[in-house]
């Protein structure tokens, strides 16, 4: 019987100890998925942004397009987004579907947006448009994430970036694309994803 009882319990130990480094090794992989995705975009690598964004994207967004606003995107002197000053990264599973998993991941990032003066408008003028553009940038980044540097022109921003990482054809390979920054995308998502999904975005 001691040895029966024994015997249960290496057992029951092992099955614990399973199911810990499981959990473990699951989120594991998905924190490194997320910061290997936010490398691409430290790095300005359009390429590997490519790879790594869900595929069904490409089935109704050429590639190619997404590959020029990339490009024009990591070159635009006139929204500078510093991704190698990104904060408070985290990523949370929200739940699987069919043998898909999905996750949703968040970061902030700061953005400066140059905004001077120019020659054909006077100083009340610009002043106006910029108490403008402030109340426009706040109602979509939060009223606490931004400000206008007045001495250098600027337009100081934090922004609290939402996005959805998701397995395809039942891999073990996250995919990741941002929530927010197309309304073409959102409504690809929101036909694609599973209603118990899109109730968690």
């Amino acid at each position: 019987m001691k040895k029966l009882n024994l015997s249960l319990n290496i057992l029951i130990i092992l099955i614990i100890s399973s199911t810990i480094s499981y959990s473990q090794t699951d989120k594991i992989n998905s924190d490194d998925s997320f910061n290997s995705y936010l490398d691409f975009y430290r790095d300005k690598n359009v390429q590997g942004v490519l790879d790594i964004t869900p595929n069904f994207i490409f089935e109704n967004i050429e590639q190619d397009s997404v590959r020029k606003w990339l490009n024009a995107s990591f070159s635009d002197e006139e929204l500078i987004v510093y991704y190698d000053q990104a904060s408070n990264i985290k990523i949370h599973s929200i739940g699987d579907h069919k043998g898909e998993k999905y996750f949703i991941g968040n970061y902030t990032v700061p953005i400066e947006i140059p905004f001077g003066q120019s020659n054909e408008e006077s100083a009340d003028e610009y002043q106006e448009v910029v108490q403008w553009m402030t109340v426009v940038f706040k109602n979509q980044f939060g009223e606490n994430n931004v400000s206008f540097k007045e001495d250098l022109q600027y337009f100081d921003i934090n922004a609290e970036i939402k996005v959805l990482g998701m397995t395809e054809d039942k891999k073990e390979v996250l995919k990741f694309i941002e929530i927010g920054w197309s309304e073409k995308v959102d409504a690809l998502l929101t036909k694609k994803l599973p209603n118990k999904i899109k109730k968690k975005l």
